[in-house]
């Protein structure tokens, strides 16, 4: 059979696929436990663990600071910044965004050794690790990839990243991105995104996805809801997605509902403004419990691990403070605060929530459970 016919039958198979994936899925696409399955040993770990830490060191799981994998020498500010973070804090993980293979790699060892549970170490692979290590193997843009017909190169891309990136100590690639390309004027999207059909974003991030977990590594869709509908970048301010909830259901959301379906393993949520889906004007995506609890989580039946975009970024810094972005992030349902501008505030202002009531200690458990099942399981 040729390519060009093989491609058609994939994509008939995609659309009848789609037919089928209708709003209202209440039954969770796959559990957190078979997503994340852990053995009897595995499970005491996580009980025995979270029964040791205080308030404030679960409230510090939750935390993922950025750090950069430079030469400490050259780098000594960032670096006394991220260990003094890891030791006085005792975050939950880490999110690298620059450096060198051999650099991240020894400041990866110092961090864990430092850190009283192992932290989650996670880093943006959407193009491989040279994406972000000057040293590393860097692929083209996805749209190259949706161009070539032939979803077998991203399962190969995909597995070839996750095994480089285990073997320099990732545990978490924020990848694949699965937002649909409405404009081509589209300033952080763009060239970034498969494609303008559904349809094909799907087909091909289900051999990333595949390739990624054969890798042992845990993948991300993201930017939930969509971040293709706008000319605006959400680093610098918030960007209005203007869709009906039916135009949503037809074309943004489609990709996460065929992701949750090959059981992706995290969601990331996107600083978004999308009236249609959180019944709220000017209200962001990251701290709506209408999208991320009732729609992501109950009716698109996603029961994996749920990470906010960075919360350094204008488009909510601009309008809160560090306390009130970590406390409305974790109200509206998600487990992991990406980036945060200010590590201890964040961790002071969940602290001092659970203290006055407006949340509940048992909402922390929750998400400090699931990491600390996903370390657990990132170590085998």
């Amino acid at each position: 059979m040729k390519l060009k016919q093989i491609y058609i039958l994939q994509l008939l198979i995609f659309f009848i696929i789609s037919a089928q994936s209708i709003p209202g899925q209440k039954k969770p696409a796959y559990t957190f436990d078979e997503l994340f399955p852990l053995s009897e040993i595995g499970l005491h770990w996580v009980d025995s663990t979270q029964n040791s830490l205080t308030l404030r060191e679960k409230c510090a799981q939750l935390i993922f600071p950025y750090a950069n994998g430079k030469n400490p020498d050259d780098d000594k500010k960032g670096y006394k910044r991220i260990t003094t973070i890891v030791e006085e804090e005792q975050v939950g993980g880490l999110l690298f965004l620059k450096g060198d293979i051999e650099n991240q790699t020894n400041l990866v060892n110092e961090l864990q050794a430092k850190s009283k549970v192992p932290l989650l170490v996670t880093l943006d692979m959407e193009r491989g690790i040279g994406m972000r290590l000057e040293d590393g193997v860097e692929f083209p843009y996805k749209m190259a990839f949706a161009a070539t017909r032939n979803p077998n190169y991203d399962y190969k891309m995909s597995k070839m990243v996750a095994e480089e990136g285990r073997a320099l100590g990732i545990h978490q690639n924020f990848a694949p991105l699965l937002d649909v390309v409405h404009d081509y004027r589209n300033p952080i999207i763009n060239v970034r995104a498969y494609s303008s059909d559904p349809q094909i974003i799907a087909m091909h991030s289900d051999s990333f996805i595949r390739g990624t977990h054969e890798g042992n590594m845990i993948t991300t869709a993201k930017h939930f809801p969509g971040h293709g509908a706008t000319d605006l970048d959400s680093h610098n301010e918030l960007p209005l997605i203007n869709l009906s909830k039916e135009e949503m259901w037809e074309v943004d959301l489609k990709p996460f509902l065929f992701a949750i379906n090959s059981g992706v393993k995290s969601v990331m949520i996107g600083h978004l403004e999308v009236p249609s889906l959180t019944d709220v004007y000017g209200l962001p995506a990251t701290f709506s419990y209408n999208l991320i609890t009732r729609l992501l989580k109950n009716e698109m039946g996603f029961d994996g691990l749920v990470v906010t975009d960075a919360l350094n970024m204008h488009a909510l810094t601009k309008h809160y403070t560090q306390k009130e972005i970590g406390l409305l992030a974790v109200q509206a349902g998600n487990d992991v605060l990406l980036f945060p501008a200010d590590e201890k505030e964040m961790i002071d202002g969940l602290v001092e929530a659970v203290e006055n009531g407006r949340l509940s200690e048992g909402r922390i458990d929750q998400s400090v459970n699931k990491i600390l099942k996903i370390k657990k399981m990132a170590q085998s």
